[in-house]
């Protein structure tokens, strides 16, 4: 057995296949977004790999999309090239694309009122940013709106 033809008994051996319309869904490891991540001598995304058995080389600077939205899915069928702006409309068409703003992004310091304390105080940035523990330049981008803008 050639070593592509192994590389490929194993990697389908991880999928859970059925009917050629539906989705293959990766089952072995996982990586950030719910995507297969296979090995190849290195670890690669799962339906990568999957477009590269089926129809070869994915040529540079092109992406491998997926057609059904489902990112465990290897189904040949499924994934289609494209660029990298294509995947990212892809991704807002869908509405995967929400950026989460405030309190909600779990990586604020800050809570709302907070924010409102900054931008009506009288202090200095640098005092400011003493008091809530954030830096001076944190304090800038809150009062000239860069960050944590004013609701609509």
């Amino acid at each position: 057995m050639t070593k592509t033809a192994a590389l490929s008994d194993r990697f389908w051996r991880k999928v859970a296949r059925s009917g050629p319309a539906d989705c293959w869904e990766w089952q072995a490891a996982l990586c950030t977004g719910g995507y297969g991540s296979a090995w190849n001598g290195r670890s690669v995304l799962a339906h990568r790999m999957a477009y590269e058995l089926s129809h070869g080389p994915i040529p540079e600077g092109l992406v491998v999309r997926h057609r059904c939205d489902n990112p465990r899915c290897v189904n040949p069928a499924h994934l289609e090239l494209g660029t990298q702006a294509d995947n990212v409309r892809d991704r807002v068409r869908r509405g995967r694309s929400r950026y989460l703003h405030g309190e909600q992004n779990h990586q604020a310091i800050l809570t709302a009122s907070q924010v409102e304390e900054i931008r009506q105080s009288p202090m200095t940035g640098k005092a400011l940013a003493a008091a809530y523990g954030v830096s001076p330049m944190t304090i800038s981008n809150i009062r000239t709106g860069k960050s944590w803008r004013p609701a609509a």
